[in-house]
């Protein structure tokens, strides 16, 4: 990731639960080129588990950490 665009890093270390609805308005959010790039950091197990099971992990970059997300933005 380098910043050709803007990101939008979402901490969701507290976030236990997401229903399908939010993460699919997510993945249509991260389709659009306009908007900042979505950035997940710090996903719990269940959440980073629902990403995948709707096959939209793959259209945001996520990373176990804050910090790391904050990184791989940054250069």
């Amino acid at each position: 990731l380098g910043l050709e665009r803007p990101y939008l890093v979402l901490d969701v270390a507290r976030v236990t639960y997401a229903s399908a609805e939010v993460l699919r308005a997510m993945g249509r959010r991260a389709e659009r080129q306009s908007v900042p790039a979505l950035v997940i950091a710090a996903p719990h197990e269940t959440v980073r588990e629902a990403l995948e099971l709707l096959g939209l992990a793959q259209r945001f970059a996520i990373h176990p950490r804050l910090d790391a997300a904050l990184k791989a933005i940054s250069g």
